[in-house]
């Protein structure tokens, strides 16, 4: 539950930063999907990150794959 709620709290944008950032997707890949630069790209991905309480892209992919389990 407190997982969905940290979720709940990002943006639509950072949730589109989230989801690729789960998938691998490289900063660049991730700038050239949503029509932003890498620099815009970081600064989401940090927020993401921080909003999530992760400490590393595998615990931001564990954290994705309980939300998937949890739905």
């Amino acid at each position: 539950a407190a997982l969905r709620e940290r979720h709940g709290l990002l943006t639509p944008r950072e949730r589109e930063v989230f989801d690729r950032v789960v998938e691998g997707r490289l900063n660049k890949q991730i700038a050239g999907a949503l029509g932003t630069s890498e620099r815009t790209v970081k600064a989401h991905r940090s927020r993401v990150m921080e909003k999530m309480g992760a400490g590393s892209v595998a615990d931001l992919v564990r954290m994705a794959e309980k939300l998937r389990g949890a739905s």
